[in-house]
């Protein structure tokens, strides 16, 4: 999902606006239609996403959550539950 090229191609239109060589209606609009095809393939993989996703990350209590010392990273957005990180083994 990273795409160092879109994030550096978006810091160098904020400094074009900064040094007034580009306004901010022109970078929002190239800035959206770059990041269009990224969202709209994330949206048709979801269920890919998800799954990924799911492998790392367990409520607090489940899986790799009852790791002593494991602390909550944030709240699910869609139970409320706490969320952690589940640690992958090495090799």
């Amino acid at each position: 999902m990273s795409k160092p090229y879109l994030r550096a191609a978006v810091e160098s239109d904020l400094t074009r606006i900064c040094e007034g060589r580009a306004t901010r209606e022109e970078v929002v609009a190239t800035c959206l239609r770059a990041m269009l095809p990224v969202f709209e393939q994330t949206a048709k993989n979801l269920r890919v996403l998800m799954t990924a996703l799911n492998d790392l990350f367990h409520p607090i209590g489940q899986g790799a959550a009852n790791v002593p010392g494991a602390a909550a990273l944030s709240t699910c957005g869609v139970c409320r539950g706490k969320l952690s990180v589940k640690r992958v083994a090495e090799g």
